[in-house]
């Protein structure tokens, strides 16, 4: 498998953002359905049922495009970190990252006597060894076209 361009923390933690803001749409449609469900005879009658009804549609909508975009999100993700060569930092990106763990537990699931720092510092050394090597090579190729 060939590497991907480095991916940096923000990118990586975005899968786990992503997936608290389902969880908390679905809550929200959960809400709005339990408002909606128990008082439709008395909405319909005042006329608000069917705005309910497209805000629910809507809402559906918002929360399957973000689940499509989490999976496109978790393969990209998942593609990089098979890509990393070195196999303790890939499993603690597993498990940070795509497992949604603590430092902590990741350190604590590694074991080893690693702590949740020297997980979280080798992990953040090998993203920054990663992008200079991008950027060294970015150069290099730029100063071949010239």
């Amino acid at each position: 498998m060939k590497e991907n361009r480095p991916v940096t923390i923000r990118e990586l933690s975005q899968l786990r953002d992503l997936r608290r803001e389902i969880r908390l749409d679905t809550e929200r449609l959960a809400r709005l359905d339990a408002a909606l469900y128990p008082s439709a005879r008395l909405m319909r009658e005042m006329g608000y049922a069917a705005e309910m009804d497209r805000m629910s549609a809507e809402i559906r909508a918002i929360i399957a495009a973000k689940q499509e975009r989490c999976i496109r999100e978790r393969i990209r993700l998942e593609q990089y970190i098979a890509s990393v060569d070195d196999s303790l930092v890939r499993m603690a990106m597993t498990l940070r990252f795509l497992d949604g763990m603590h430092w902590r537990a990741v350190a604590m699931r590694i074991g080893g006597g690693n702590t949740e720092d020297s997980i979280r510092k080798m992990v953040y050394r090998y993203l920054a060894r990663k992008e200079k090597e991008q950027g060294k090579s970015a150069l290099r190729n730029a100063g071949n076209r010239t």
